[in-house]
């Protein structure tokens, strides 16, 4: 972070940046090429040797990590299919539940309000706690396993995703918020196990 100085010669020019704003960019441009160039000359040898480092601990360890596969690398494909779809299922039944704990908080959250007393809203989610703990504990893990596995098949057989949703990234199995959340989980695994040959 920039000290204090530079934002008060900054504040004390900004006329004159508003007055030349093309120029002002320009230069700033021009400023960071020639630092990145200074960098870059002088750290290349260091940058060099490390890219020379990383390449003789792929040759000595690469053997190793590729020996280093998931358990369901050795799954047939019919077996890993059958897999996600109970997975999909046990994630199904997750968002099923908390339907209905999240209907019954919320009924009686509007039972309190109608009868005119203070509801208690820690009490309003708490089952949505409770079923991220679940989820986090018996198969956030394994569904990310499975997911990884069918897609590693997937690209390996240069078979392409094209209903791939832009939201079902790591995030979304990592931290679904709520039924609908979870329900995604489930058909993003039911889908992509139907891709597999």
């Amino acid at each position: 972070m920039p000290p204090n100085w530079f934002w008060e010669k900054l504040a004390a020019e900004q006329k004159m940046i508003a007055a030349a704003p093309i120029h002002f960019t320009f230069a700033v441009v021009f400023l960071a090429f020639i630092g990145w160039w200074v960098l870059r000359f002088f750290y290349r040898e260091r940058l060099a040797s490390q890219t020379e480092l990383l390449g003789l601990y792929k040759d000595k360890f690469g053997p190793l990590i590729a020996e280093a596969k998931s358990p369901l690398a050795r799954l047939r494909t019919r077996a890993l299919r059958k897999r996600a779809g109970d997975m999909a299922a046990a994630i199904d039944h997750i968002a099923d539940e908390l339907n209905l704990a999240t209907d019954k908080e919320t009924a009686e959250w509007r039972k309190t309000v109608r009868e005119g007393g203070t509801p208690n809203i820690s009490a309003v989610g708490g089952s949505s706690v409770h079923f991220a703990a679940v989820y986090d504990k018996q198969l956030k893990v394994d569904a990310i396993l499975i997911r990884t596995e069918i897609r590693a098949r997937l690209n390996a057989q240069g078979i392409k995703d094209d209903g791939a949703r832009p939201m079902m990234g790591d995030f979304a199995y990592e931290r679904p918020t709520n039924p609908l959340g979870y329900r995604e989980v489930a058909s993003d695994l039911k889908r992509i196990s139907k891709l597999l040959p």
